[in-house]
Order: structure tokens, then sequence, then C-alpha cells
């Protein structure tokens, strides 16, 4: 279990408050959630705070209102008499960040509001958008939220983004903040943070820091020596691509001569394997039990060059035909809604991967995410937006190339591509 520094003096209190999206399958804290609690309960700068978390699991409560949400802190922490309040904010729950705030004041707390996370990370409008908070998060959160929780507010500027060592950052399932069951049927793990690509429908990269944080070596393989020994069925690795960097072949010879049993999920570039060491990614891949996932988007030049996507097609048809004729299992998604995209072209790239007997096909639609390149270019696309699904994600449904009627129809073709989600 994590072990708290001992306090040195009076002690603050600051309330984390998380918005997740966690399935039945997975612990009770979410993995990121549990990597900023894990950095902060074992800082020796909190060693005077006092750090509560709350979570809404919107899997289960989707239609969660402000009001609802405070009664449970009220009730789960007595009287608001936090110093801070820091506040995850996701596309899924956009909605509820200014109410929740208002709400706050409402009932006495007059702290400091911290908020951070992916609607937090481009914005450029953040004093507009959110008026009532002090101090914004952008990047990776861990050594910002610490100065957020430790500093005087005359001292703090408004928009930080501290740089993280991911090596030097403790396990939350090694010393216990996220909790694991025995038999576990699915937890999330990373090896590495950031991306080196440039999607410009993507919110994975840090435009301060553009680029790949390694993790530990040694502390990746204890985890999963530890989840394994839990016996736990399933393990995400989020990394946003898998197969870069030095480490991932060491990795998975470390997995395989573990011993382990859990199923493993990658999301990787099909693209990246190639030659000797593209080779024997694939016999670690066949020797384990590995689902690859591909985020391809499309195969059309048009909308690549659009969404800053480069696609070796040719080594990509390569890689597809050897997963298939070694059997392993991978799938492939594909993104609609995308700028200069049809109806027809968007069946083209369903057609491409059903020609290489890809097992499974899914596609999304395409989400215009707060800052990132794409989302500024609205007007050159002709873009138009509604809400979309339990959460009222807005979603591309009309362009200059496409109708909505014929979105409907990309969409109808989406759905009946995609299987049922699996754990």
């Amino acid at each position: 279990m994590s072990q708290r520094p001992e306090s040195t003096g009076p002690v603050k209190r600051a309330l984390l408050i998380s918005f997740d999206l966690i399935s039945e399958a997975e612990p009770p804290t979410s993995f990121a959630i549990g990597c900023l609690l894990s950095f902060l309960k074992t800082h020796w700068l909190c060693r005077d705070i006092e750090i509560e978390h709350v979570s809404f699991n919107l899997l289960q409560t989707p239609t969660l209102s402000p009001e609802q949400a405070l009664r449970r802190i009220l009730s789960q922490f007595g009287t608001c008499n936090f110093d801070t309040v820091a506040i995850s904010c996701y596309i899924w729950a956009e909605s509820l960040i200014n109410p929740i705030i208002a709400a706050l004041r409402r009932s006495g707390f007059a702290g400091r509001i911290v908020l951070g996370g992916n609607q937090i990370h481009y914005s450029s409008s953040l004093d507009s958008d959110y008026p009532d908070a002090q101090v914004f998060v952008r990047g990776f959160g861990e050594l910002s939220l610490l100065r957020a929780l430790t500093e005087a507010s005359s001292t703090l500027p408004r928009i930080l983004n501290e740089e993280v060592d991911l090596a030097s950052l403790p396990s939350p399932y090694l010393n216990g903040t996220i909790p694991v069951s025995q038999n576990q049927r699915k937890v999330r793990t990373e090896t590495k943070r950031g991306c080196p690509y440039r999607c410009s429908f993507c919110a994975h990269r840090d435009l301060e820091h553009p680029k790949v944080y390694p993790g530990n070596r040694e502390t990746t393989i204890a985890e999963l020596k530890f989840l394994s020994d839990k016996n736990v069925n399933k393990i995400n690795i989020v990394d946003p691509v898998f197969n870069i960097g030095h480490d991932y072949l060491w990795i998975l010879e470390q997995i395989a001569t573990m011993g382990a049993h859990f199923r493993l999920s990658l999301q990787c570039r099909a693209d990246l394997i190639r030659g000797a060491e593209g080779a024997r990614f694939l016999d670690l891949c066949k020797a384990l039990n590995v689902c690859l996932e591909f985020g391809l988007q499309s195969i059309i030049p048009s909308e690549c060059l659009a969404i800053n996507r480069r696609n070796d097609l040719d080594r990509i048809s390569h890689v597809f035909r050897d997963l298939n004729r070694r059997q392993i299992d991978y799938e492939v998604t594909l993104i609609y809604g995308l700028p200069t995209q049809t109806v027809r072209s968007f069946q083209e790239s369903v057609s491409y991967l059903q020609g290489l007997d890809c097992p499974k096909i899914r596609a999304f639609p395409l989400m215009l995410l707060r800052g990132t390149e794409l989302w500024a270019q609205k007007q050159r696309w002709g873009y138009r937006e509604e809400p979309n699904g339990p959460y009222h994600i807005p979603v591309t449904v009309e362009s200059n190339t496409f109708t909505r009627d014929e979105w409907v129809s990309m969409k109808l073709l989406a759905d009946a591509l995609n299987p049922a989600e699996q754990v």
C-alpha cells in the first residue's frame, strides 16, 4: 500500500473530482486518476495535504446532474471545507464542469479551483470557457497538480504545464492506489506517454512538449508480474503507439519469460512493423495472447493529407496478410466524417480492409477535439456538429463533401461493422 509522508504542520485539504467511464470489468479507480493519486500521496511535498477523491462513473450514471454530484460530495465529505478542488475535464463531462463549480460555490466553497484534462490541454479561451477557475493544468498532470496543491496562489502561474519524468513515477498498482481484485477482468497501464506523430484530429500530443516519454522498464515488468499473479484476464496498454522506442521488444520478451496468461491489448502502427525488428515483434505476439489495434483512419490520399496522416498501404497490406497467416488477433479502426470524405470514399476504406480479410473492422464518427488542428479548421471544411450518444459529445455530421443524410449512410455502414464491445 502507498505510504503517506509524515505530516510536519497544519494539514490542508484537497478534493479531486473525476468523471470516469469505468466498466464493471475494471478496478473502481481509473488508471489516469490512479497515476495522479499514486504520485501525490507518496510525494514528500504533500505530507501536509489530505487528498480526497470522488469518482462519478458516467457509465453507471450517464444523466448525472450537478445537484446530484454536490449531494454526494457533501454526504461523503461533509461541508466543502477544502482548500483546493481539482476537477478532471473531458469531453464526455463538459456540460457538468461549470455547473458543478457554481454548485460548490453556492455550498460555501471559497477555495481554489484547478482544472485539468483533455478539454484544458489546448483551449485558447480558458478564461471565458471556465470563468471561475483559478489554475489550469495542461499536459501530464502529476507535477503540475503538485505545484497547484502546494504553492501559494500568489506565486502560481495561471497555466501549468510541467514536464514529467515518467520513469520516476511510482506504480499505482504496486503501491495499492488502484486496488486489483484476484481474477480482475481488465486493467489499464502504460509503458510510455506521448506520440511523435502529428495527426490533426488527435489530442494525444502535448504541443508544448511534443515527444515520447519512456517509463521505467523494471517498474513496468514488476507491475505486469503483480497483475499476472493477480490472474488479471486482460491488460490494455494505453500507449498511443506501443511499437516505438527502445524497450517494447524487451518488455514483450520479459512477459514471455514470466509465463503470464493475461490477454494483452496493444495500440500499434502497422507501417512500423518491418525488418528483423518487426519479425521479432510478430514472433512475440504469436507466442503471447495479444490483440493488436491499428488506427488506420482512412486509405484515401486526400483524406490522409487533410489529417496529417501518412499510411504506407503497401507495407500495411503486407503486415495484415502476415498477421492473418500467423493467426495473430488484430483489429483496425477507421473514422468517418473526415475532411474531403464522401460516402463512396468511406466505403472504399472499408472495402480495402475487407479485401485483406481483416478480422475486426470498427469505425467511429469524427470528433473535433478542442484545440486540435482540425478543430481550428471547422470553417475551412464546412463542418457542422451535433451532439451524439449518451454523453452528447459533438461529432461532425455535415461538411463541404457530405450532407447530413450522407453522414447517416456512413453511420449505418459503421454500425453494421462494429462488433459488440469486448472486455
